[in-house]
């Protein structure tokens, strides 16, 4: 993923997915939704990237993918604008991960999203399944993409170059002429984008990515899909469970993000979040004997946050702090920058700028709740304040909620209230069991806070996690070690899969032990 740095949409107050069992298939603007398309045929084919993620994932594991999993993509052609038909399309490149015990027929398919927006999702659909020991694969086709926008599905590529990026400025909007150079460089991103792709641009966002899925269902085949989405992707599924109610049967929700708050209050506490689990990372140096000389990295960072280039150190930091597994490695890169001023270890865990994760957002976010100079100098003063480390750079850095869409092209499907709330229910509801919504207590990105509301937002049941990190479901080796000639799963994955598989949800209000 890259350049928002978070794994967060840009969703409104009010914005409640109460939809999810209408049966009215209408777009944000009530125009009635495209009705499913006449089925294409899919091609699968070897992946051309397939010998890369062989060798990435090593040699042991490699060989249990080969033995126990076949792997094939293809790609499905959506119209530009599902409520045109002007003839315009773009490419949606699709994976396929199924048992060789499936003898080549198909199973039912479970589409899975990465977030972001923009996280490319064909090669780690993959990597999921293998994570998965085969549980997945015994019961369904994973079928990964990469959004349209994203990776191989015809990729946004505009904005700042890496070399340019890395020497970016967090800006202080405190200050006046400091806040319209940010607002300039802002500005600059959106015009040369805009140069870049015209009208296609604006079609890279929520609505037409959830069409997009429907799309991928229709060539498949499938009556009904089963989805797994991560981050965004809870909002992603959540709007496609609203726009094709009929058409998905069960539904899991990793990581959910804030439905019902305005992009302020929404940006606000993610940057609580991130603050709370850099409390925790140095909590965990102190039970650390080697890292015990790191109590004093805080001040020393909060002493250059508006050095040239601080911004591309605090998104890896910010990116480190996702997984404890990844603890140890931001460790060293601060030790490193304290001891010798070296910060290209925590430079290169920096993502870097995804131009598809910033289109989405602002193509989601009206204009009229994008803040003007007054509120985002306001904004400054109190963050500087409360959020020492993170506070100005989420402001500053011109590529967050609040700040980076000035001057970006009105969007042509704003999330808006009026995106979910003009059905009503049908009765008897939409087929399936209940959304199963997973969080995380200490998740740095998507607070714990935004879980309850989502959960009652779409219907579901929530189980709350102990685990830290951002994603919980197969993710950092969740599978554990056997202890008694059997692969021990954890608490949450047991309980994903029994709801997969099954149907069956847990207890309401269940949690898991770390």
């Amino acid at each position: 993923m890259k350049p928002m740095r978070r794994f967060l949409p840009s969703l409104l107050a009010a914005l409640l997915i109460a939809g999810c069992a209408h049966t009215d298939e209408s777009g944000p603007s009530g125009k009635s939704a495209p009705s499913s398309p006449a089925r294409p045929a899919l091609a699968w084919e070897p992946c051309p990237w397939e010998g890369d993620f062989l060798r990435a994932i090593g040699t042991e594991r490699a060989a249990q993918f080969q033995h126990g999993f076949e792997l094939g993509c293809a790609s499905v052609t959506v119209p530009q604008d599902h409520d045109k038909a002007d003839g315009q399309t773009m490419r949606v490149a699709l994976s396929r991960t199924r048992s060789k015990d499936a003898g080549g027929k198909n199973r039912p398919p479970l589409l899975v999203n990465f977030g972001g927006p923009g996280q490319p999702g064909v090669r780690e659909a993959a990597a999921m399944a293998l994570r998965a020991e085969n549980d997945l694969a015994a019961h369904f086709d994973v079928i990964g993409f990469d959004p349209r926008g994203v990776g191989e599905s015809e990729p946004v590529v505009c904005g700042p170059d890496p070399a340019q990026e890395a020497k970016q400025q967090v800006l202080d909007p405190r200050d006046p002429a400091q806040l319209a150079k940010l607002r300039a460089r802002v500005a600059a991103v959106a015009q040369d984008c805009e140069a870049k792709y015209g009208s296609k641009l604006a079609a890279i966002n929520t609505y037409q990515t959830a069409q997009d899925i429907d799309s991928i269902r229709v060539a498949l085949g499938a009556q009904r899909i089963d989805y797994l989405g991560y981050s965004y992707g809870t909002f992603l599924g959540a709007a496609y469970a609203h726009l094709h109610p009929r058409q998905i049967r069960a539904a899991v929700f990793d990581s959910p993000v804030d439905l019902r708050r305005d992009p302020v209050k929404t940006e606000e506490e993610a940057v609580q979040a991130k603050e709370k689990a850099f409390d925790s990372f140095f909590d965990w140096t102190k039970t650390q004997p080697s890292y015990a000389d790191l109590a004093s990295a805080r001040g020393f960072l909060g002493q250059g946050l508006l050095d040239p280039g601080a911004g591309q150190l605090l998104a890896g930091i910010s990116t480190l702090l996702s997984s404890p597994a990844k603890w140890p490695d931001l460790a060293e890169g601060l030790r490193s920058v304290m001891s010798t001023g070296d910060s290209a270890a925590l430079r290169k865990a920096d993502p870097g700028f995804s131009m598809a994760n910033w289109t989405v957002l602002c193509d989601d976010l009206p204009q009229d709740r994008r803040p003007d100079d007054a509120a985002v100098r306001s904004l400054a003063s109190q963050w500087a304040q409360k959020y020492p480390t993170f506070g100005l750079y989420e402001l500053g850095y011109g590529n967050g909620l609040v700040t980076g869409c000035a001057g970006w092209p009105a969007p042509a499907h704003p999330v808006t209230s009026d995106f979910i709330d003009r059905a009503a229910p049908p009765a008897g509801g939409a087929p399936g069991p209940k959304p199963l919504v997973v969080s995380g207590e200490t998740d740095p990105t998507t607070p714990l806070a935004w879980a309850a509301p989502f959960t009652e937002a779409v219907g579901g049941v929530l189980l709350v996690t102990a685990e830290p990190g951002h994603g919980h479901y197969l993710r950092g080796g969740a599978r554990r070690a056997p202890e008694n000639g059997a692969a021990e799963k954890n608490c949450v994955d047991a309980a994903v899969d029994d709801y997969l598989v099954t149907g069956t949800l847990p207890p309401e209000s269940s949690r898991c032990p770390v």
